[in-house]
């Protein structure tokens, strides 16, 4: 869906997407279970993000900085494919960093090491372990003794394609390694 300012739009959502079987209490009104909830949205302003190359350097990591701190409060609302979208969007703000100082390259480095191991955990939850491979990678091109990077690749990944068939087991490891990250 698109919508311009000052567009009103009328979203219905589906009891399965809304509220499920359960009743929910709101500071207004109480929605009965299985309900399809209706919202009128109105955009009355939005901020239109700048280019990737309309952004200088220091812009890119303050911009990655804020994009990781809304993957957090995701990834803690247990939104993991959102959370898991902010830490890539952050990453991508400071993938080439060629024109970086030295100071801001480190900067860049630790909140790339950080965003990859935080979207590590995210894929986890999804049980997308070839993507948290993937990061996992990552993570260790920059940093090749990084203990979090090196437990999920050594240990955490081939135990989790094992222990598929006893479900309570890889929920277990998963907490171990949600620990850790």
């Amino acid at each position: 869906m698109k919508m311009k300012k000052g567009e009103v739009a009328l979203v219905t959502i589906e009891p399965e997407y809304a509220f499920g079987s359960t009743v929910s209490r709101q500071e207004l009104a109480v929605v009965p279970p299985n309900s399809t909830v209706n919202y009128e949205v109105d955009l009355v302003t939005f901020e239109k993000e700048r280019e990737l190359w309309d952004v200088n350097t220091e812009e890119k990591i303050e911009a990655a900085g804020k994009k990781k701190e809304e993957g957090n409060a995701k990834f803690k609302a247990g939104k993991y494919a959102l959370a898991s979208k902010r830490y890539e969007k952050a990453v991508k703000f400071i993938e080439y960093d060629t024109s970086f100082s030295e100071e801001e390259k480190k900067q860049a480095k630790a909140l790339k090491v950080a965003c990859n191991l935080k979207d590590v955990a995210c894929k986890l939850k999804l049980k997308d372990y070839k993507q948290a491979e993937k990061l996992c990678t990552k993570v260790l091109e920059l940093e090749s003794t990084n203990v979090k990077a090196l437990f999920v690749l050594v240990k955490a990944i081939p135990a989790m394609s094992v222990s598929f068939s006893n479900p309570s087991s890889s929920s277990s490891l998963l907490e171990t390694i949600e620990g850790t990250l």
